[in-house]
């Protein structure tokens, strides 16, 4: 039974919320991450959900479609709705694929931590239960990416920076202003699978599900192009072109948002991927957070504490080139990939 935006935005925030509380628990046998009764359940619930989307309020993914053609797909169904509308379907599409890659996400880092001997490797079931989280992530993934393409390029008064901009163009339908901090959610869960992927997985199961790198490495740059838009706009400004100055006051341009640190981890990613065989990239951090800030009687802001950065998920245990996310299970997801392969099967 179909239901309104509304109903279903507001079951996949709490999905989301009952997945990352089952991930910061941590497994105790590899069995439990793979084949859980948690996880079966979890997969109904997440294709229940999506039954009760109307077919006409999700931007649905097609992989055999050129790119050129998936966008004209999205556009000529977006022209159809109001602004209000537009913005619904686009977090309809994003919360559903958001929850997706959060879903299987631990299972695609278990194939760059467990030995090419291990039993889960080895075993024809389990092989093929990973087989199908990665080829189900990474296409979630992308297709993300793609949307936050599709996005950039139809919004008024902006030139998309990557090199999609010089191929491709659709009429501008969007207004800056709609890109807000609730799509770091979106951005972050996409960008983490996709670095993740291009650095971490061996290549042998990355040709098992055909990931094309190259588009992977594209998305990475949307991503983050669009994360650049999206804290513009918390700041107040906007950008009439990626070059351009998010506002005209410079204390206000620096000042750091909800999504810096989502920002700043992304692009570290990027920095990564881009730079894997130069000298190691160096960061102003060793650690993604956010401080907390007490106000003093004289009117100057102190910190007081860090806190977690605003994601549904961290990076679960996994640095980027040493820079790590704070958040309270990060160490125990840590220790946990250090000894995998010492689990008993």
């Amino acid at each position: 039974m179909q239901q309104s935006p509304f109903k279903v935005m507001t079951k996949h925030a709490d999905f989301d919320v009952k997945t990352r509380a089952y991930h910061t628990q941590i497994p105790s046998t590899i069995r439990d991450m793979i084949v859980s009764q948690e996880l079966l359940d979890a997969n109904v619930t997440l294709m229940d959900m999506l039954s009760q989307i109307p077919a006409h309020m999700i931007l649905v993914p097609n992989h055999f479609l050129p790119l050129a053609n998936k966008f004209q797909l999205f556009f000529n169904q977006m022209i159809q709705f109001s602004e209000v509308s537009q913005y619904a379907v686009i977090s309809l599409t994003l919360s559903y694929h958001t929850s997706l890659a959060l879903l299987h996400r631990p299972r695609v880092y278990l194939l760059a931590f467990l030995k090419p001997t291990s039993f889960y490797i080895t075993s024809l079931q389990y092989a093929a239960e990973l087989e199908s989280s990665l080829r189900v992530a990474t296409q979630t993934a992308q297709h993300m990416a793609h949307i936050f393409a599709f996005l950039l390029l139809a919004t008024r008064d902006y030139a998309l920076e990557t090199s999609l901009g010089e191929t491709l163009y659709l009429p501008r339908i969007f207004k800056q202003s709609m890109w807000t901090w609730k799509f770091a959610f979106a951005a972050m869960e996409a960008a983490t699978m996709l670095w993740f992927v291009l650095t971490r997985v061996p290549a042998s199961w990355r040709e098992r599900v055909a990931f094309d790198a190259e588009a992977a490495r594209a998305g990475l740059l949307v991503i983050r192009e669009f994360l650049v838009l999206v804290e513009a706009n918390l700041r107040g400004g906007s950008l009439a072109s990626p070059y351009g100055s998010p506002s005209s006051d410079s204390a206000r341009s620096d000042a750091s948002t909800v999504v810096t640190p989502v920002l700043q981890c992304i692009q570290a990613m990027v920095a990564q991927v881009f730079e894997m065989d130069r000298q190691r990239h160096s960061f102003d951090t060793v650690e993604f957070a956010m401080t907390a800030f007490d106000l003093s009687v004289d009117g100057d802001l102190i910190p007081i504490k860090k806190e977690s950065p605003f994601a549904v998920m961290g990076l679960l245990g996994v640095d980027i080139a040493g820079v790590r996310w704070h958040a309270p299970y990060e160490e125990d997801w840590m220790r946990w990939w250090a000894n995998v392969n010492l689990l008993p099967a």
